[in-house]
Parts: structure tokens; sequence; C-alpha cells
């Protein structure tokens, strides 16, 4: 199992390499909202011996503001310019150095179709968190007897998953460690369609005992409410 997260790492010098502008999204006012500085992809694999385990770094990769030889190129005369993001960049350092087959953690900000669409192509399994204004789309089912103009249909009915809170009430619990506690949650599993009409995606709706709500992500249909 890896780990992985952008790290924003602010710099004085104004002319050091790959020094740029950057915004910060973090909700902590002690934090300027622009800084100047590097920004960098990390990946780690979490090692340990039962429920005791810490991240062991494996790459720390600058990803903003430096331009590569492979990218150098793409952009040459007459040749296709390949569309890259921080994003994609994360996914491709994922990509690179996990093992097929295993799964990588993920915020927030790399929970999009790029990154999904890359690691089942590579045989890896995200695990992430989503918005609670996320919208799902339930299994389209087509009949042959129905035809009408244009496009054929692929998606099914859109699904806010905010709605689904409103089952909290009958959600089952478990006991789980957060922060070094041990709380009881609430939560039920959903499986829909989100980025693909093809691929279903698992949707752990979370309700923390202080009422605080969560959706958690994983492309392992395998994987139960609990062990996410």
């Amino acid at each position: 199992m890896y780990v992985g997260d952008g790290i924003k790492v602010g710099k004085e010098g104004r002319k050091m390499p790959g020094v740029k502008r950057l915004h910060q999204e973090s909700e902590d006012v002690s934090k300027p909202e622009w800084i100047r500085g590097h920004y960098f992809n990390a990946l780690s694999i979490l090692v340990g011996v039962g429920k005791a385990c810490f991240a062991l770094p494996l790459v720390l990769r600058l990803d903003d503001g430096i331009k590569s030889k492979a990218t150098e190129k793409g952009e040459g005369k007459g040749k296709k310019k390949v569309k890259t993001s921080l994003v994609t960049k994360m996914a491709d350092l994922c990509v690179t150095y996990a093992e097929a087959g295993s799964y990588v953690i993920l915020d927030a900000y790399f929970a999009c179709e790029p990154v999904l669409k890359s690691f089942r192509q590579n045989a890896l399994h995200l695990i992430t968190r989503v918005r609670c204004s996320t919208v799902a789309y339930a299994p389209f089912c087509s009949v042959p007897t129905l035809t009408g103009r244009g496009r054929p249909r692929i998606w099914g009915s859109s699904i806010k998953l905010e709605k689904l809170f409103a089952l909290a009430a009958d959600f089952p619990t478990a006991k789980v460690w957060l922060y070094g506690q041990q709380v009881t949650v609430s939560y039920q599993c959903f499986e829909f369609h989100w980025d693909s009409p093809h691929q279903l995606v698992k949707f752990v709706l979370t309700q923390l005992p202080n009422g605080r709500r969560l959706i958690l992500l994983s492309t392992d249909l395998c994987l139960t409410g609990c062990d996410l």
C-alpha cells in the first residue's frame, strides 16, 4: 500500500530554478494564501507490523516550474503537444514506482478521471476521498426495442451522494482508530458509475461521532466498508 500527496515548500530566492507563485488551499489561517516556492509530488510505502505502520518515503520529485527533456521534445515544431497537469504527473509517479495490483491512497485533489483511467490501465487501485457534492450515476439498462434520434444513451440516472446521508440513521456502525482514539462511525457502501459508464466504483458514506460527513472512494469493489 502506498501513500501519495503534493507538497508546497516556500522559498526565499526568486531566481532559483523551479520557484514560482503557488496558491495554498489549506484551511489553516496561519498559512498565507499565496507563496513563492517549489511544488513536489511525493510517494511513500506503508511498512510496519500489525496495526503499527509508518510511511517510508520512496520518491520526492519537483513536478512544477521545470520542463523535462521529454516535455520539450513534445512541444517541438510539428509535434502534437501533450497536455500535462499536477494531477497527471502524480498519476505518472504512482504508475512508475508502485507495483501492479497494489493500493495507492491519495488526497481528494487527485480524485478525477485522468488518475482513475491511468490506474486502471496499469492495474493499480485508488483509495481517496471525494466531495460530499459529488454526483454519481446508476447503472444504465438499455431497451433494444426503444430507439430514437441522436447518440445512444450510456449513462444512468444521476444520484447526488449527499442526499443518501438522509438514511444515516439506518447505517451500520463500526469501531475504528482515528487520530489515536477508537471511535464509532456510521457507514454505508454504494456501487455507482462515476468516471466511466463501463466501470463501477465503490463509495463509502461515513458519518463521524461529531456529525462530520465523509465520502470515500475505492476502485476495488472487493474491499468492505470497514476496510476502507
